[in-house]
């Protein structure tokens, strides 16, 4: 972490097992967590990445996700990338925005290690689909002055 102390640091926080041990290293930072149509879905995940901000001392910002925020990343997303559009890039391009407006220059996203670790090896192919997915969403992005860093296995 040496290399990003000049930085100012987010982290993309799910409440799930990646994202709380990439926060451990981020300690001061700022966290971005999904809130969905107002927070009716995924209570449980938010609670989590809750805790884990209070937990590690990060300053968390809620990205409200709606179908309206869904719909109008669509066209932008599958540009970047010129392929389809997986279900959580819109969200991702509406974190990744909201941290730049911010002041954020480093995001960092923990991703899947629990998939292979885990022993669900048959979602490895998606995971490394996925990574590559967002890798081209990121180097848009960094021409845009916003960078990501992945923690995680493939």
């Amino acid at each position: 972490m040496e290399q990003f102390k000049d930085k100012k640091k987010g982290i993309l926080l799910s409440g799930g097992m990646d994202s709380a041990i990439v926060a451990s290293y981020l300690r001061g930072s700022d966290a971005y967590t999904f809130r969905f149509l107002g927070g009716d879905y995924q209570k449980e995940e938010l609670e989590r990445a809750e805790y884990y901000a209070k937990y590690y001392g990060l300053t968390l910002h809620y990205v409200d996700i709606t179908w309206d925020t869904v719909i109008s990343h669509l066209e932008p997303v599958m540009k970047a990338k010129a392929a389809p559009v997986h279900s959580i890039e819109p969200q991702i391009l509406q974190a990744a925005l909201q941290a730049k407006a911010d002041g954020i220059e480093m995001m960092f996203v923990g991703e899947s290690s629990d998939l292979i670790f885990g022993g669900m090896d048959i979602r490895k192919t998606f995971f490394v689909v996925s990574i590559i997915t967002i890798n081209k969403i990121s180097d848009d992005l960094k021409r845009k002055g916003i960078a990501f860093c992945y923690f995680g296995q493939f």
